[in-house]
Formats: C-alpha cells, structure tokens, sequence
C-alpha cells in the first residue's frame, strides 16, 4: 500500500547535527486528533529505503485506524540501525535524540514499539517524552489475540473447518508477535512450521513444541499449508513469487505484504484468499489507543479486538458478492470510513490534518 507524496502532512528527519537517525512521517494527525503508529528500528540499504518504508507505512496506519473505528490518524516512526546503535550509550542516545523530536510536534504523534524496538527502549523513551505508549498494555499479546480471532474466521469461511484441530499453519518470523501466536496456536492446530532469521530462536521453540518443524527463512512462504502467516518484513508477497504461493489462505500481522495490489490481485485470481494485513494486525494499536484514552476497562478492549472478526467477515461478503479481490475491498472501505470521519467533523483535509 502506498500514497501519493502530497497525502503527508509531515515528514520530519531525526536529526542529531549532522548525523541522521532516521525520519517520523505524519499521514493523518493534529494535537485533537494525533497520528498513531508504532516506531521500528532496522538495518536499511540507505536513506532512500527507510524513507519509503516509512511513508508507506504511515498511509497504512491511517487505513488501519480507520478499519478499526478508530478517530485518529496514521504516522509512524523509523531509525536506521548501524554501528551507532551497538553500543548501550549509542542506543541510548539515539533513543534520547529521538524522543526530543517525538516531543517537538507537540502531541501529534503517538508511539511505541515496532520490529527491532523492545520494551527496555519503550520504557527508556517514556521517561523522555509523554507520547509514548504500550506500557501498561502489551501491543503483542493483543496484536496476537486479533490475528487468532481472524485465523478463526478464515477457518470458518474458507477452509470450512469448525475449529483449528485440523488445520496446518506455517508462521514466517517468531519473534514478538509470531512466537506470541506460536504460542497461543501449538496446541489448537494439527501441525506448524516456523522459519525466522534466528535459527537459534526457530530451533529453541521446536523443542519446547513437538508439534513444530522449522524450514529455512527461503521456503517458508511457499510451503502447502493451509493458513500462511507472515510475521516479519513487508512486500514479502512480489510478481515474482505470487505464483508460488500454496497455502489457501495468507493471514498475517506483518505490515504491507503486498508488494504492490497488482500482487494481490494474483493472489486473487489463484484462488488464495488474502486477509488484509492492517485489519487483522489491528490489536495493537487498538490496545495502545485504548491506553492513551486511560479506559480503565479491560472488557472493553478485548471487545474492541474482537471486532475484527466482525469487519473481517464484513469484507469477505463484499468480496464475495463483487467478486473483487479482499485488499481491494479494503481499501475502499478505509478510504470511505476516513471521508466519513471528515464530513461528521465538518473538517477540510487541511483543516483537520495540517
């Protein structure tokens, strides 16, 4: 997913002097109504790189919101990781440097902790910004528990399966949220293999689960199984490689798999259902939006993600019945539910997200 470059209405570099650390994009977000998104650290090929995956993952987060009724906006946070980062005080600076300009936009951004962030460097920018969240919550476990509650539904609608006992699942990347599932699914589903970078990590899970195999990070996504679940990078799914999907469905809470939708599209057209990655992998940041807004009421929240099964099985009809691809579907209905929100408030897109 992507947007045009004029969909921002900031792109702000992490700046230290001359040393750059990374950038925070703002696709939808002013202080009545921030923008929303978590922060990554990663090693990218350059600045070129990072400043596309922030972008494309800033439009995402307000198409996420929006899917899961949520007011406010996208942004999202990224660092460039590198020797700078490989040492205590180094990340710890980094850190610091960071949460200056988290707090220079003044409550417009929201965020916490995203792929290469742990909670030590959540809880470390805390004590440097107010705008950090994902403290008193975990953003995994919910993110988890919204990814089962749609593995569940794709069970029920596409693979005509009443539970889990009989389905194979192949998990691409066990890190936070991946082994989360992992450790949730191992004993409901008949069989499971995982890959992750990390061999080390994949080969400590298979002992503690018998029911695990692991495979090289290379096959993974191309293994026959019934519900293949990236958990990893995004734009793992490419011209090149849709034809060699075999799994009948893709549920996963990596952003952006889809290198592009014209991706999707095959993946359509093979007859593979695609669940679209921002509204399954929504726990997340409904859990952290549950905390900004300090709702003490934790019934509310898990209720909140299982929403996601209703506007899961709300697009699958839609799919169904226009024969239109599921992101496709998607999409559209963020975009409505994003102009809906406009026309309610009254509000220009300047005047509303400048």
């Amino acid at each position: 997913m992507s947007g045009t470059p004029e969909s921002w209405s900031l792109i702000q570099p992490v700046k230290d002097g001359e040393t750059l650390y990374g950038f925070i994009a703002i696709h939808r977000g002013n202080k009545e109504h921030p923008a929303f998104g978590a922060t990554r650290i990663r090693q990218y090929t350059g600045v070129k790189e990072a400043l596309s995956d922030v972008l494309n993952l800033s439009f995402l987060m307000s198409h996420k919101a929006a899917l899961a009724g949520i007011r406010y906006g996208g942004g999202k946070g990224v660092l460039l990781d590198g020797p700078h980062m490989a040492t205590i005080n180094g990340r710890a600076h980094a850190l610091r440097i960071y949460a200056e300009h988290v707090n220079q936009l003044g409550g417009k951004f929201i965020t916490g902790s995203d792929l290469g962030v742990t909670q030590e460097d959540v809880d470390y920018l805390s004590t440097h910004s107010p705008y950090i969240v994902g403290i008193k919550e975990d953003p995994t476990t919910h993110t988890a528990n919204g990814l089962l509650h749609s593995i569940e539904v794709v069970a029920e609608e596409v693979l005509n399966k009443s539970d889990l006992s009989d389905i194979s699942i192949a998990i691409q990347g066990v890190g936070k949220v991946g082994g989360a599932l992992l450790d949730i699914l191992h004993d409901k589903v008949g069989y499971i293999v995982i890959a992750d970078t990390d061999q080390e990590r994949a080969l400590l899970l298979v002992s503690r689960y018998p029911n695990v195999r692991v495979v090289s990070p290379d096959e993974i996504l191309f293994q026959k199984v019934d519900i293949l679940i990236p958990c990893a990078l995004g734009g793992v799914f490419t011209k090149q490689n849709a034809h060699m999907v075999e799994a009948r469905a893709i549920v996963g809470s990596a952003n952006n798999q889809l290198d592009s939708d014209e991706v999707g599209d095959m993946l359509h057209k093979r007859g593979i259902f695609y669940a679209p990655d921002y509204l399954v992998n929504a726990g997340g940041l409904i859990s952290v939006v549950h905390e900004f807004e300090q709702t003490a009421d934790s019934h509310l929240l898990t209720e909140k993600v299982q929403n996601i099964k209703r506007e899961l099985r709300d697009i699958i009809r839609k799919s169904k019945e226009e024969s239109v691809a599921m992101h496709r579907i998607a999409n559209r209905t963020a975009q409505e539910k994003i102009a809906a929100l406009f026309s309610r408030n009254g509000w220009s897109s300047q005047e509303s997200y400048g």
